[in-house]
C-alpha cells in the first residue's frame, strides 16, 4: 500500500475530523489522510467529538464503532438544524457490526469495512463527498 497520493488522489485540503479509541488507527488514517492533502484533526472520546464538531467546520467525519457514532450523527444532524453545513460521516465497522445492527443503522452513515485499502479509502471518501470531490481543482 502506498500512502504516495497520485494525481487521483487529492482531497484539496479537505477538513477532515477522525475520531477513534485505537491510537494507531488514528496515526494511520491520518497519515493516509495528509498525504492526500487533507486538513486533518483527531477526537480520542466522545465529548471531544462532540466540542470539535460544535467549534471546527469539517467537512468529513471518520469514526470508529468503538466510539459514539450515534451521538455524532445527533450532533451533526444538530449543527445542521441550525443552519451548519452537511458533514459525510463514514464509519470503520466490521460486517459483523453491521449484521448486527440491520435496521437500526443511519441511512446518512457510509459504512467502510475493516479491513480497508487505501484506494478503497478514497473511493469511499469521493463517494460520500460527491460532489465538492467532482468539481475539478484549480491550478
Amino acid at each position: 500500500m502506498t500512502l504516495l497520493p497520485t494525481q487521483d488522489q487529492d482531497l484539496g485540503y479537505m477538513s477532515v475530523l477522525v475520531a477513534g479509541h485505537e491510537e494507531l488507527s488514528n496515526i494511520m488514517l491520518q497519515r493516509i489522510l495528509t498525504k492526500w492533502r487533507a486538513n486533518v484533526s483527531v477526537a480520542h472520546s466522545e465529548p471531544e467529538i462532540e466540542s470539535k464538531l460544535k467549534s471546527e467546520q469539517f467537512e468529513l467525519l471518520i469514526t470508529d464503532t468503538q466510539m459514539a457514532y450515534d451521538r455524532a450523527v445527533e450532533v451533526v444532524r444538530e449543527i445542521e438544524e441550525h443552519g451548519g453545513p452537511h458533514v459525510p460521516i463514514i464509519v470503520s465497522a466490521d460486517e459483523d457490526f453491521q449484521n448486527k445492527s440491520g435496521d437500526n443503522l443511519d441511512d446518512e452513515v457510509t459504512f467502510l469495512n475493516k479491513p480497508f485499502t487505501s484506494e478503497k479509502l478514497f473511493k469511499t471518501i469521493n463517494s460520500s463527498c460527491e460532489p465538492a470531490l467532482s468539481l475539478p481543482m484549480a491550478m
